[in-house]
């Protein structure tokens, strides 16, 4: 999702410090914000050469302190110089969810919600004085009369609402986004987000729910809002009573025929996907759902195995274990071995040449990823460079690349849990190749950037600089 911007960190803390040369700068209009792509990617003002084109003062403090990324701080600035207008243009905040570097995207527009609430709380609303800003939190308030103002955050809900293979989705009414989502709702005074996913779907289809789950959640700036995600149960009829107002049309769709492909934006997309490539017929929880149910029996639950348990697993059974859950792993088809061959072969071609000190694997081989007795992955295909990891048996912490061949008893976890667990681990780049759609998406961590290719194309390895590239052609 937009938020997940792993190996860059995040940090919201206030810290109203003065911004250096380094800093980046963010100035909006409305719905507008100023920035350039070079080669795709978007560009922002520094604080350097905000600092020349006014003629080297140094106008620090009338900028406001927003966040850090990687120890990059990132400021919200003001009047726009004219000879900006040169270099940068104005673009609509919808820039965010449709291009990179991923971290910069989420920076955008989480810059573009603070924006909003200080451009919207200049004066107090019970006095009318003119807010002040705190210099130990971030917080307004009003020298006259103590008001104090905190940033805008509106709890909100997705629904799936599920019934056995089946998916409710819907379209908004009168909304620029014309893609089928979710329910959603927000919260209102009173009640638990429970009690919002049953007030929302009657509301909105009146469809009574029942089994409602936490699935997980998401900060959504375009909106101000915190999205919660919840799976449940449809409890009843399935006759749908749609409230114009709100919706444009709301239907039932088999898992197989669900109108979505992968987007790593947003909760909703996720947990339509995650529903879409889930094989089990009972619901989702959370990320970590079996694809295929080991008969390994410890008395133990999912959660607790440990890497005695997956050592103690018998030899001719190929498994994974991802957050002390053991997952089955089916033989691989003809097909699939042919890609990781050649994949392979190619990628392995490009090392040799460049005459690096990275070493190719393939399947299987056991990866400890986090390091510790929770988690042993065996990836297709796999590089890595710090050969102190490479030891007997096994590699010991995050390879340098990863790449997954998709089968359908491993699409979610490839596409969904192990994309997580490569990119928080430390892994720079992830590729996944999906055999039935001809498409290769390729995940470069470091940039925050996310390619999509075809069979058709050569896709290069970004971690080599495109020394490394593969022709899926062949």
């Amino acid at each position: 999702m937009i938020q997940d911007i792993a190996p860059h960190q995040f940090k919201n803390e206030y810290m109203p410090v003065l911004p250096v040369n380094e800093s980046t700068m963010f100035f909006y209009d409305g719905r507008r914000v100023l920035v350039k792509k070079e080669n795709g990617n978007l560009v922002f003002p520094v604080y350097e050469e905000l600092k020349g084109s006014l003629g080297g003062k140094n106008p620090g403090k009338e900028y406001t302190y927003l966040f850090t990324i990687d120890g990059r701080s990132f400021y919200l600035g003001e009047d726009v110089p004219e000879d900006f207008l040169l270099d940068y243009g104005w673009e609509d905040i919808r820039i965010f969810r449709e291009t990179g570097p991923k971290y910069l995207c989420f920076a955008g527009i989480t810059g573009w919600q603070l924006y909003r609430w200080y451009d919207t709380h200049k004066l107090c609303g019970r006095c009318g004085s003119r807010l002040k800003k705190d210099e130990k939190e971030r917080m307004l308030y009003c020298p006259e009369c103590k008001h104090m103002e905190y940033p805008k955050i509106c709890p909100a809900v997705i629904v799936a609402v599920t019934d056995g293979n089946r998916l409710l989705l819907s379209k908004y009414a009168g909304r620029e986004y014309k893609k089928y989502a979710l329910l959603a709702g927000f919260a209102e005074i009173g009640e638990t987000l429970e009690d919002t996913v049953r007030r929302e779907v009657m509301e909105e289809v009146g469809l009574k729910v029942k089994n409602i789950t936490y699935y997980k959640s998401q900060p959504w700036s375009f909106t101000d809002t915190l999205l919660v995600g919840f799976f449940c149960e449809l409890d009843g009829d399935d006759t749908v009573t749609l409230d114009e107002n709100e919706l444009a049309l709301a239907r039932w769709f088999e898992r197989e025929e669900i109108p979505a492909e992968y987007e790593d934006v947003s909760l909703t997309n996720e947990m339509m996907m995650v529903f879409k490539t889930s094989r089990e017929k009972k619901q989702p929880q959370a990320l970590y759902v079996k694809e295929a149910q080991t008969e390994y029996q410890t008395g133990k639950r999912d959660g607790e195995y440990t890497l005695e348990d997956y050592y103690a697993l018998p030899d001719d059974r190929r498994a994974e274990l991802i957050d002390g859950v053991i997952y089955d792993m089916a033989s691989p088809t003809s097909i699939h071995q042919a890609l990781l061959w050649q994949i392979f072969k190619q990628l392995s071609e490009g090392i040799e040449k460049k005459n690096g000190q990275c070493m190719p694997f393939f399947a299987p081989l056991d990866v400890q990823l986090d390091c510790d007795d929770k988690t042993m992955l065996q990836p297709d295909i796999l590089i890595v460079c710090d050969r102190e990891k490479i030891r007997k048996g096994k590699i010991y912490g995050a390879p340098d690349f990863v790449l997954e061949i998709l089968s359908d008893s491993t699409r979610k976890r490839d596409m969904v849990i192990k994309l997580a667990k490569y990119a928080a681990a430390g892994v720079r780049e992830y590729w996944i190749v999906d055999p039935d759609k001809n498409k290769v998406i390729v995940h470069d961590f470091e940039k925050g950037n996310v390619g999509i290719y075809g069979f058709e194309h050569v896709v290069k390895a970004e971690i080599f600089g495109g020394a490394c590239e593969v022709d899926f052609k062949k």
